[in-house]
């Protein structure tokens, strides 16, 4: 059965192929190899990064923002928010539904997680 479905997609490649040589419009068969490419090398690359962002410990209170960033497996936040008053900074780094790092003056000051 592969076989057959090898053969009939060849068939529909070669066919495509001497298609667009007359039209002169790119290869459809080709276009979607290389977006197929592309597709898994960003799939490999993002497995590769979890996983090493897997290895790394988890943050502990009293971390420096680089520190967490870094050297932890919490990495890069989706987007933070800051607080500036009475000379302090305050930092919310949002994570994902329900998971927050909180930041006074660049250290670590609560963990909040969703249960």
């Amino acid at each position: 059965m592969k076989l057959v479905a090898a053969l009939l997609l060849a068939t529909c490649a070669s066919a495509w192929s001497q298609d667009t040589q007359t039209t002169g419009q790119d290869d459809p068969v080709a276009n979607f190899n290389a977006e197929m490419a592309r597709i898994h090398a960003d799939v490999a690359a993002q497995n590769k990064a979890a996983s090493e962002l897997a290895k790394k410990p988890n943050a502990r209170i009293g971390m420096y923002a680089r520190q967490v960033r870094e050297a932890t497996n919490w990495g890069e936040p989706i987007s933070v928010n800051r607080t500036k008053s009475a000379g302090h900074v305050q930092e919310q780094w949002v994570y994902g539904e329900g998971e927050y790092l909180y930041f006074v003056d660049g250290r670590l000051k609560t963990i909040q997680t969703r249960r």
